[in-house]
């Protein structure tokens, strides 16, 4: 769980950052802690579109661009298959038990706090062909070596290409 902090208000959420994750959302999820709440993370800003199938909590949503402001909040509907979309677009969106941005004053333009984490990114580009062995097992040895010292999460992008390595 991180914690995001939102004016003075702050929210427990779990992260979703991969398609997989997206789609799981908070489907038959029961109940939430009242300052929980799920984030999504996108690679970059887009229209971005929810929906509450299998969802039996009312929420809220936070639409969020790139700079960390919120551009957008909407209701939504326990059980509606019906879309809600961002009306610009947004790289993160933030679901929160219904009424929790109202009840903490949060409103457009309000800036969320500890949003971003620092990155490491690596790439290893244009191996030859006998090089990609020796190439794999170095960068395997690099991200267990790194994991360790920095005590984090690994991630890796949707096309396998980029690792990611979250500090925190």
């Amino acid at each position: 769980m991180k914690t995001l902090k939102i004016n003075s208000a702050k929210i427990k959420v779990a992260k979703a950052k991969t398609n997989k994750e997206h789609q799981q959302g908070l489907m038959h999820v029961k109940a939430m802690h009242c300052n929980h709440g799920m984030l999504f993370e996108y690679p970059e800003e887009q229209i971005l579109s929810f929906w509450m199938k299998n969802t039996t909590i009312p929420l809220s949503i936070a639409f969020i661009d790139k700079n960390h402001k919120i551009v957008e909040i909407k209701d939504m509907q326990p059980l509606s298959e019906e879309s809600v979309k961002s009306s610009v677009p947004a790289k993160w969106a933030l679901e929160a038990n219904k009424g929790w941005f109202s009840r903490n004053n949060i409103k457009i333009g309000d800036r969320v706090s500890r949003l971003a984490e620092a990155t490491i990114k690596i790439r290893v580009v244009k191996l030859p062909p006998e090089a990609r062995d020796l190439a794999k097992e170095i960068e395997n040895k690099l991200i267990a070596m790194t994991a360790t010292a920095l005590k984090t999460k690994l991630g890796v992008s949707p096309d396998l290409k980029d690792i990611y390595i979250d500090a925190k």
